[in-house]
């Protein structure tokens, strides 16, 4: 059995790719280069919480996501506790603060479930389980009706919402 005798467990420090000071609290990814940055969409896998900013190129302190080991994260909103949470879409002055899921059809990354009722600004501690959910939208109906009926048309039409609903794409009717 093969053992890894190179791994850390705990924070890490990694420089800054852009200016991160006073963002303490937000979710940060590690960028193509290797360095710490806000994430710039809302499915970015912004692993870890930024525990000491800095300005760029200097180095930063991040705290991963570890199942198991609570972490508190910078909320954009309002928050019930048990409601999961995803990243706030990012526009330059909430990158990195997360929001309640919510029911907008899209794909994102969630860090976790609140573990407390919270509001704006407010460092949430959240139960870390970072993953990629994928919200569908609301159920299509197959079509019907109109003047001039195409079969052919409305069993591919059928048969495409029904791989989107096995897909967890869009609800089922």
């Amino acid at each position: 059995m093969n053992h890894q005798s190179n791994t850390q467990f705990g924070d890490i420090q990694l420089l800054a790719a852009e200016d991160l000071t006073d963002r303490e609290g937000r979710l940060v990814k590690i960028d193509s280069d290797g360095q710490a940055a806000l994430p710039d969409a809302v499915a970015d896998l912004a692993l870890y919480v930024l525990v000491d900013g800095d300005a760029s190129g200097a180095p930063a302190g991040l705290r991963p996501l570890a199942h198991g080991q609570q972490a508190r994260v910078e909320l954009k909103g309002t928050v019930t506790a048990g409601t999961r949470v995803r990243l706030a879409t990012p526009d330059g002055t909430d990158d990195g603060k997360v929001v309640a899921l919510g029911s907008t059809a899209g794909a994102y990354f969630s860090p976790g479930v609140a573990l407390e009722d919270g509001s704006d600004g407010q460092l949430l501690l959240i139960q870390p389980d970072p993953q990629l959910v994928t919200v569908a939208s609301a159920a299509i109906a197959d079509p019907s009706g109109g003047t001039t009926e195409d079969a052919e048309a409305r069993t591919a039409i059928a048969s495409l919402i029904d791989a989107l609903e096995a897909a967890g794409l869009i609800a089922t009717a």
